[in-house]
């Protein structure tokens, strides 16, 4: 596929959170990733586990996923390890997961909250995707949209995963049929988090500009899932991690970890188009947040975003 001028490390182009680190051996021993989420008012919690197989065989991977009235998550993923991305619309809850091993796959789980505050799972979706042996996924993001929720996930090439990236674009409606079928875009830049903007997309990316040192950068797509422009500049450079799109009528709100130490949680307008090389404008500081703590957004009324923090002894 063609490439858009984006020079990006191999962490960056790989869009290497810790799941994706530690399918690489970097972390040792039995690994949890727990998000958290809402529906609506429904906070829903998702726990991704990964465990060290003896004799250095791939590592073993377990999601749940479970709501604060049910006592018990429900599992919807035990077999090779994934990583995931949640995205709600309604009462229904997606899990997306990709897996990187010698049988990768991209895979869909919708499930249903009840009256009862509890989920139900539906069967998962194997998203059909070239399997040529040389790309396999690395990292995904999802979103909810007009109609269902838009996936999309990164495939870099074992060859050259430097510069030779595969993304593909999907849409699924909340009954689990295809809106969009699994299509290769032109997106090779890393994935952060996606928002449906009304009339396509607002992408967020990451870019790193030296080792630790990590831009947000922001890209408008078409429905189609075409880039409109040249990513611009959406924070200053720092240690820049885990961000979450909001969106509230016109615009597009992005809030991620950042701050000179990493543990300031902030806020900007990314609304409009910016530029390449600019520096964006001061973020909105949203005080302190910890790297034992999860951050969510929840909408109450059509005013900003609540931020819930959880920390992680919460959720065990």
């Amino acid at each position: 596929m063609g490439k858009l001028p984006f020079a990006v490390s191999l962490l960056t182009i790989l869009g290497l959170a810790a799941p994706a680190l530690a399918q690489q051996g970097m972390f040792p021993g039995a690994m949890t990733w727990r998000y958290v989420r809402f529906a609506d008012r429904t906070e829903v919690r998702v726990d991704n586990t990964w465990a060290a197989q003896a004799g250095g065989a791939d590592r073993t991977g377990r999601v749940t996923v479970g709501t604060t009235s049910q006592t018990r998550p429900i599992q919807v993923h035990e077999g090779p390890a994934v990583v995931t991305a949640v995205a709600t619309r309604g009462n229904t809850v997606l899990v997306a997961m990709v897996h990187a091993g010698a049988r990768s796959f991209a895979r869909l789980v919708l499930a249903d909250i009840g009256p009862d505050g509890r989920l139900a799972a539906r069967e998962a979706i194997d998203a059909p995707r070239r399997n040529d042996g040389d790309f396999a996924p690395a990292s995904v993001v999802a979103c909810p949209d007009p109609e269902g929720f838009t996936v999309l996930w990164q495939e870099p090439s074992a060859r050259d995963p430097r510069s030779d990236v595969r993304t593909y674009m999907a849409r699924i409606a909340s009954d689990g049929s295809w809106l969009q079928r699994p299509a290769v875009v032109e997106v090779p830049w890393a994935l952060a988090a996606i928002a449906h903007n009304g009339h396509g997309y607002h992408l967020a990316l990451y870019f790193d500009t030296e080792a630790g040192v990590t831009r947000v950068c922001l890209v408008t797509l078409t429905a189609a899932g075409v880039p409109e422009q040249h990513p611009w500049w959406a924070s200053a450079a720092g240690p820049t991690d885990e961000v979450q799109l909001a969106v509230r009528g016109d615009r597009v709100l992005a809030f991620y970890r950042g701050g000179p130490g990493g543990d300031r949680l902030l806020s900007a307008d990314v609304t409009a188009v910016g530029q390449w090389g600019a520096e964006p404008g001061a973020a909105r500081a949203q005080g302190e947040i910890r790297r034992d703590q999860e951050f969510a957004l929840r909408q109450v009324g059509g005013g900003e975003p609540e931020i819930v923090r959880r920390s992680i002894a919460e959720l065990r």
